[in-house]
């Protein structure tokens, strides 16, 4: 029977999420690449429109998501898969299903997956500096003459 111990997982989160959070601060300190632009550039032009989900509501969901999604696969296959020999798990004297810690273990490596996802999108999005589409109707640069094309 293997003890437990939780001592040990918030300080994996905390360290993980610090990792995470210096892709955010990299680019206060750097800087973002500062690019020109056309006045024609259709690219640009588009009208600002609201976010419908926002940034909360988005990881809640997707934090949700993943647990439940990894809640359920381990518990069919705990089901299913009667040829793999299940370990005891104690907590406190608590005896713990083998599945929910595998699927805490695949939850703890879906969360080092979304924080190198993380790094692998702002670390470019900062460094080619590639201008929103609603560019010019939020940013409203001004002392800029667009009379003539590709100007």
């Amino acid at each position: 029977m293997k003890t437990i111990s939780l001592s040990s997982m918030p300080l994996n989160f905390i360290g993980l999420y610090a990792l995470g959070y210096t892709f955010f601060l990299v680019p206060e300190f750097t800087g973002t690449y500062q690019r020109g632009f056309y006045c024609d550039d259709e690219s640009i032009t588009m009208e600002f429109k609201e976010n419908t989900i926002s940034i909360p509501q988005l990881l809640i969901a997707s934090i949700l998501a993943c647990i439940v999604t990894t809640l359920i696969c381990e518990w069919y296959v705990s089901l299913t898969d009667k040829t793999v020999e299940t370990e005891k798990y104690n907590y406190r004297n608590y005896n713990i299903p083998p599945f929910l810690i595998k699927a805490l273990t695949f939850f703890g490596y879906s969360h080092i997956g979304f924080i190198a996802q993380l790094g692998l999108i702002q670390v470019p999005k900062y460094s080619v500096g590639r201008l929103r589409p609603h560019f010019l109707d939020v940013c409203q640069p001004t002392g800029y003459n667009c009379a003539f094309p590709h100007q």
